[in-house]
């Protein structure tokens, strides 16, 4: 499982996924972050996520929602899964593209005469050969590994246009609403659906200067009214993506008039 000695690290994501945490639950934090990618998981036992971590039990209990457990029972971030995937596939992709252009061509010419038939049969003067008595009379053809095979481009009406970059507040969005789930309805998220996927677009269209602080300040509210009588069941009105972001101006407009 081990795939690299380092991993890629997102100031802003680690600076918002961990505002709410101790200085100890950060240190256990990165720590746990740390084993889970050298080995892979992490044990399902506070006492040894505790020592792994350097800190107390109750601080591990307070960042143990960041590794869910698996169908083996064994815990993960995972986000940080998310980095090993994207780095596994960036390797093959540089393996491919080595495979394909490094390699060195072989020739496409018949194989030479042996010494003991070039004893006996002396070479005679002809001409060169052209370059498609080459290709056509050769004994043994290039296997395609060996050939660099170049497809021509499409015509430029059958180009297909780049779809539009992500919005950068993506995932910004998904690993605060992760936590905002996580903490309000007591179990891990799957992760974000279709549905979900087209409410966080639409947001982001209607809120173009929305930022990262504002949304967590927003998944606050929610919780913070959740608990008044007025409000008991609002957490889990808004308990998926697509149903808080479909219900932002709503309730946006009800805090202000309050």
């Amino acid at each position: 499982m081990k795939t690299s000695q380092s991993f890629a690290f997102y100031p802003s994501d680690f600076l918002l996924g961990t505002a709410l945490l101790s200085a100890a639950e950060v240190g256990a934090y990165i720590r746990l972050l740390c084993y889970q990618w050298q080995e892979g998981a992490l044990p399902n036992d506070e006492t040894l996520l505790a020592r792994l971590g350097a800190c107390d039990v109750v601080d591990i209990r307070g960042i143990l929602h960041k590794f869910p457990s698996g169908k083996d029972g064994k815990l993960r971030n995972g986000r940080m899964e998310e980095v090993r995937k994207e780095l596994i596939a960036y390797r093959l992709r540089r393996s491919k593209a080595g495979k394909q252009g490094g390699r060195p061509r072989k020739a496409l010419l018949s194989p030479s005469l042996s010494s003991d038939e070039a004893n006996q049969k002396p070479p005679s003067p002809s001409p060169p050969p052209s370059p498609i008595s080459t290709l056509t009379e050769s004994a043994t053809p290039p296997s395609v590994d060996d050939v660099l095979i170049l497809e021509p481009p499409p015509p430029p009406g059958e180009r297909k246009p780049k779809p539009p970059p992500p919005d950068p507040r993506r995932q910004d969005f998904l690993d605060i609403f992760r936590e905002y789930f996580e903490q309000g309805v007591g179990r891990a998220w799957a992760g974000p659906d279709a549905a979900d996927n087209a409410q966080l677009k639409r947001l982001f269209t209607r809120q173009p200067d929305m930022t990262p602080l504002e949304w967590r300040e927003y998944l606050l509210y929610i919780n913070d009214e959740s608990q008044k009588e007025y409000a008991p069941t609002l957490l889990q009105d808004c308990g998926t993506l697509a149903l808080v972001c479909s219900k932002w101006d709503r309730i946006k407009i009800y805090s202000a008039r309050r």
